[in-house]
């Protein structure tokens, strides 16, 4: 979380416009207080999220995004998880709770994010 938490200081030398990255696996794109990650496949996409945080099972996947929604709030700070550009996942500080009850964790399309789920598993 060292790693993360050192990008998202430097993500505040953004004062306008954003950051377009493409990847093999989607696309990233930063702007100041939102950071945008479009997956095109689930399998390549799991490589990617797991070297932001590698899991070791069911619970460190769901407890992960409660801890990072926490400090994504606490810089006001936002990470928004599309697959095909279609929004699943919002993080921290623009997220509003939904069924499961976490703060600062919005599931927008919990079909599709439960899928995205068991990839990672």
């Amino acid at each position: 979380m060292d790693t993360l938490y050192t990008f998202l200081q430097l993500q505040s030398l953004i004062v306008s416009g954003f950051l377009k990255i493409e990847l093999e696996e989607g696309t990233l794109t930063l702007s100041k207080d939102t950071i945008v990650v479009n997956l095109l496949d689930r399998a390549k996409g799991k490589r990617l999220l797991s070297a932001l945080q590698p899991t070791k099972g069911l619970k460190d996947v769901l407890l992960y995004p409660r801890e990072l929604g926490a400090l994504l709030s606490s810089m006001q700070k936002t990470l928004i998880l599309k697959y095909h550009s279609r929004e699943i996942l919002i993080l921290g500080y623009g997220a509003t709770p939904g069924i499961f009850g976490m703060k600062n964790v919005e599931i927008r399309n919990r079909l599709t994010f439960l899928k995205f789920l068991f990839t990672l598993l």
